[in-house]
């Protein structure tokens, strides 16, 4: 393993120079990916995440799964100089994403991230827990709670929908990822998961990958103390 990310990494510092100063791959046994940067190809790779640090205003990333489908992503990440983080390749709202996992204090300048998928992946579901590829089944109470916090326009209206929902949810880390998206301020994401861990069945076993919906150290902690 350490010889591959060597190779990768002397490859890389071959071909891009100073357009990214670093990029790790890390291979797991989940999915097989073809990683693209900036039309540089990093193929036979399995990847679940990408780290990466750049002192460019842009990075494009594209992920191609290596299957029958041809399944890929394409994300552009409008970043800050100096700025580094990890990301987790995920299944959101039937789609797949890049989530963030860890950041430094410097926050994007876009937080929002432009995602395409070219072709449904409900196929390329995998037992792995670090690679979360397929969304959980929902319940009737969970569909319901979603449609409010798409038709609320204040966060606070979302938080309200949350608390009322609390005493009903039955949840998992997943589903809880999934309602953290709707929140851009991190004390609100800190009510939600307050709000909501008792009721997440898996919360103590897989809290960790709630810690890419923060980028405040400050807010890390809390999540961790929990």
């Amino acid at each position: 393993m350490r010889l591959f990310c060597a190779i990768i990494l002397l490859f890389l510092s071959s071909v891009l120079h100073a357009q990214m100063s670093q990029l790790e791959i890390s291979s797991s046994d989940s999915l097989l990916f073809t990683a693209i940067v900036d039309g540089h190809e990093l193929s036979d790779s399995a990847v679940h995440f990408v780290t990466y640090d750049t002192r460019r205003n842009e990075v494009r990333i594209t992920i191609m799964a290596e299957d029958s489908l041809r399944s890929s992503l394409e994300q552009t990440l409008n970043l800050r100089s100096d700025f580094s983080t990890t990301f987790d390749l995920r299944m959101l709202r039937g789609q797949l994403v890049l989530l963030e996992v860890a950041a430094t204090a410097l926050a994007p300048e876009n937080n929002e991230l432009d995602v395409e998928v070219d072709v449904p992946l409900d196929s390329l579901a995998s037992p792995a827990d670090s690679l979360t590829t397929s969304p959980p089944t929902e319940s009737q109470e969970f569909r319901a709670l979603i449609e409010q916090l798409e038709d609320a326009y204040f966060e606070s209206d979302r938080l309200k929908f949350i608390n009322q929902a609390s005493g009903q949810m039955d949840l998992r880390v997943e589903q809880l990822v999934q309602l953290l998206t709707y929140f851009e301020l991190e004390d609100r994401k800190l009510q939600v998961v307050r709000a909501l861990r008792e009721q997440t069945r898996d919360f103590e076993q897989h809290k960790k990958q709630l810690e890419g919906s923060f980028l405040l150290d400050s807010s890390i902690a809390a999540l961790r103390s929990m």
